[in-house]
């Protein structure tokens, strides 16, 4: 006796999703393209499942459609029960990032009024004409410090504007 096993794949969630919440906000291809910054193209080629947005492009679908990417790619959206309780868990941990995010923001901006004051400090010493090796020493040593603070705040900085993008302005 042979046994047959059906499973159900959704293979075409995102294409199928893309289209529904496009439909939801009452969008054109050409309007949803425009919103993100793709041409209509792109919108066709998703919503046929014939190619995948980048995960940029996601994010930005995730913020416009208020659900996140999980629910966007693995769930089916176009039940309303299931579409609410995905928007209002992506309300919810949007709160709660961005919360988080203005405290990583202000502490960025903490650590450089410190660098700026420790660099005030060593430049007014610096003043002092100390020309001793140990002097020059501490020079060279500092302006390694100095770059290596300058990258870590500019990456600290990039890295906050990317989580940014996730988060409703």
């Amino acid at each position: 006796m042979e046994r047959v096993i059906t499973v159900t794949v959704t293979q075409h969630a995102l294409a199928t999703n893309m289209r529904h919440m496009r439909k939801r906000l009452g969008l054109s291809q050409e309007d949803l393209a425009q919103q993100v910054g793709l041409n209509r193209g792109n919108i066709a080629s998703y919503e046929k499942g014939t190619a995948e947005p980048k995960l940029c492009n996601l994010l930005k679908f995730s913020q416009l459609f208020g659900v996140s990417i999980h629910d966007l790619t693995k769930r089916d959206m176009s039940c309303d029960c299931t579409y609410k309780t995905a928007f209002t868990n992506y309300l919810r941990l949007n709160s709660e990032e961005a919360a988080a995010l203005q405290d990583f923001s202000a502490q960025a901006e903490e650590f450089g009024d410190v660098f700026q004051g420790i660099k005030r400090c060593y430049d007014f010493s610096k003043k002092s004409g100390d020309s001793t090796p140990d002097a020059r020493v501490l020079e060279g040593q500092f302006g390694q410090l100095q770059h290596l603070t300058k990258e870590v705040l500019r990456a600290h900085a990039q890295l906050l504007d990317f989580v940014k993008c996730r988060l409703k302005e």
